[in-house]
C-alpha cells in the first residue's frame, strides 16, 4: 500500500480487542508473575508496532535523517501526551542515520549501531519522525491503535481483555507461529470475517519483509522482531496464554 503522508501510517491501523484465558494452573502464578508478564506484554507491543512503523514510513520516502529515538525510556507516570512532553533536542535524541557508536546486541554477538541498541534496550523506546518543525512520536498514549488492558481477572484461570491495534495483537499471540492458511482460517473464525480479509491485516514480519523496506534498515529490524517474537512466545507460554476472542472495533 502506497501511503502519502506520515499521518495516513500512523493512522492505518485496524483496531481490535483480544480475549486471553491462560492455564488453568495460572491461578497458582504470583500477582508480581502476572505484573511482568503484562509490564512485558505492552513493552513488546510498542517495540514491535514501533519497527512495523519505521519500516511503513522507510517505504513511504522518509529518510533515516528523519527519524530519531530519545536516549531515555519514557517516564512511567505522564501528566500529558508524548508528544507535548518531548521536544526534538539534538543532545538527547540519537539519529537513525548515526553509526558513531556502535553497542552490542542482546541477541547477538555482532554490534549494532546506537539506535537499533536504544531500541532493543530501553523498556519503553520512544522513536520520533522529524517533518519541518513537527516532531511525532510514532506511539502515543492518546493514539488510537496505543494498547490497553481493558479487563483482568486473577481467577482460575487469569482472563486479560486487550485494545490495541489488530496486527500487533496479532503478532503478540501468534508469536512462533507460522502464519500459513491454517492459522489464517483460525483467527477469521475468531473475529467473524473472511479469511481475505485477515490477510490484509500484515503482521509485522510482512512489512519488514517487504521488498519496499530499505535494506539499511530491513537487518536490524528482522533481527529485533525475531527477539521480540521469541520473548513474547516464551512468556505466552509460562503462563498458558491462548487467544479466547478477538473483535475488530474498527
Amino acid at each position: 500500500m502506497k501511503y502519502n503522508s506520515v499521518t495516513e501510517i500512523l493512522n492505518d491501523t485496524a483496531v481490535g480487542k483480544i480475549s486471553l484465558i491462560g492455564n488453568p494452573d495460572s491461578i497458582l502464578m504470583p500477582m508480581w508473575a502476572i505484573n511482568h508478564y503484562i509490564t512485558e506484554l505492552c513493552n513488546n507491543y510498542n517495540k514491535i508496532t514501533t519497527i512495523r512503523k519505521i519500516c511503513q514510513l522507510a517505504q513511504s520516502g522518509v529518510t533515516p535523517e528523519q527519524v530519531y529515538i530519545h536516549e531515555s525510556s519514557a517516564k512511567i507516570f505522564l501528566d500529558k501526551p508524548i508528544k507535548e512532553l518531548y521536544k526534538f533536542n539534538m543532545n538527547t535524541f540519537i539519529n537513525l542515520s548515526s553509526k558513531l557508536q556502535m553497542f552490542p546486541a542482546p541477541y547477538e554477538r555482532t554490534k549494532i549501531p546506537a539506535f537499533w541498541c536504544k531500541l532493543s534496550r530501553l523498556k519503553r523506546p520512544l522513536v520520533f519522525i522529524k517533518q519541518g518543525d513537527d516532531f511525532i512520536p510514532l506511539i502515543d498514549v492518546n493514539y488510537y491503535d496505543s494498547i490497553k488492558i481493558t479487563s483482568l481477572a486473577y481467577n482460575s484461570p487469569i482472563q486479560i481483555d486487550l485494545q490495541g491495534g489488530l496486527s500487533g495483537l496479532k503478532d503478540l499471540f501468534y508469536a512462533g507461529k507460522r502464519f500459513d492458511m491454517e492459522t489464517a482460517e483460525h483467527i477469521a473464525k475468531q473475529i467473524g470475517q473472511g479469511t481475505d480479509n485477515i490477510g490484509k491485516i500484515a503482521s509485522a514480519g510482512q512489512v519488514v519483509e517487504d521488498e519496499r523496506t530499505p535494506s539499511w534498515i530491513k537487518k536490524y529490524a528482522q533481527n529485533e522482531l525475531e527477539f521480540l517474537l521469541h520473548k513474547q512466545h516464551e512468556l505466552n507460554k509460562m503462563l498458558g496464554m491462548r487467544v479466547k476472542k478477538i473483535d475488530k472495533l474498527t
